[in-house]
């Protein structure tokens, strides 16, 4: 066992200088507290201007996160649309008519009515997204009154495609009791947001046999030009060929008879 003074033993400054570095290195070098870690005052100056500039830019880097951006805001917009149409397929396949979507370019809103013959479907039935100047019988959405709080989303094109890629403007999509389209071309919808260099455009097809829709990619390049509102009657859109008696009849074909039926 190492020898210790005793405290009589030592002179009256000799025991001051051993409590004093008792106090301060019990365990180690001077700066050091009773488990050894080492003592600090705090932190320099030059290290709280680091500290500070660091959590400056973290700040710039993360606030700008927090707002949504232009594509945000459109895919939003379109996403709250193909609830809308995906409502209007629902009903006409609970209620085995018609419904109808007619956009506005110029109003920037659709509607949505009964468009079937049996007028005790014309009622819509109650949606809490009504707007103030509907009546029973429509249902508006317009997109100006959409909760987004940067730069209003717009209906740029309403749009059908054939199979041959024909593309004709359209102002209506319209569901029959299958949940089809009765239009036999694809139907494409264009919405946008800002303008200029800086415009976003958005489409979401829907299906004309399933009446599902569907988003595409975002891109800056405007819709293509289409050619004006000529729907082909549907009289004049051919006959498929007949099927086999003892056959199933596909899907595709069933839905084509329906909308041809329900015309």
């Amino acid at each position: 066992m190492p020898y210790c003074e005793p405290n009589h033993l030592r002179s009256p400054r000799r025991r001051t200088d051993v409590r004093n570095a008792e106090r301060t290195a019990p365990f180690g070098g001077p700066g050091q507290n009773a488990t050894g870690i080492r003592i600090r005052a705090g932190l320099t100056l030059v290290e709280l201007l680091i500290t500070v500039t660091i959590i400056a830019i973290v700040a710039a880097l993360a606030i700008p996160s927090l707002e949504p951006g232009k594509s945000d805001t459109l895919v939003s917009a379109a996403q709250i649309m193909q609830s809308d149409l995906a409502y209007g397929r629902s009903l006409a396949i609970a209620h085995g008519t018609l419904y109808r979507f007619t956009f506005e370019l110029t109003g920037n809103r659709y509607v949505l009515t009964h468009a079937g013959t049996n007028a005790d479907f014309d009622d819509l039935p109650d949606h809490p997204y009504k707007s103030s100047g509907d009546t029973s019988r429509t249902q508006t959405t317009r997109l100006a009154d959409l909760p987004f709080t940067l730069d209003p989303v717009r209906i740029v094109a309403v749009q059908s495609i054939t199979s041959a890629g024909v593309i004709r403007s359209a102002d209506r999509i319209e569901f029959n009791s299958l949940g089809a389209t009765t239009s036999v071309d694809r139907s494409r919808i264009w919405l946008g947001v800002g303008t200029a260099a800086q415009a976003l455009y958005l489409p979401i097809d829907v299906d004309a046999v399933t009446g599902l829709t569907s988003l595409g990619g975002l891109t800056r390049t405007a819709p293509p030009a289409s050619a004006p509102i000529s729907p082909t009657p549907i009289d004049d859109v051919p006959d498929p060929a007949p099927i086999p008696l003892g056959t199933a009849e596909t899907w595709p074909a069933a839905a084509f008879r329906v909308r041809r039926a329900s015309a």
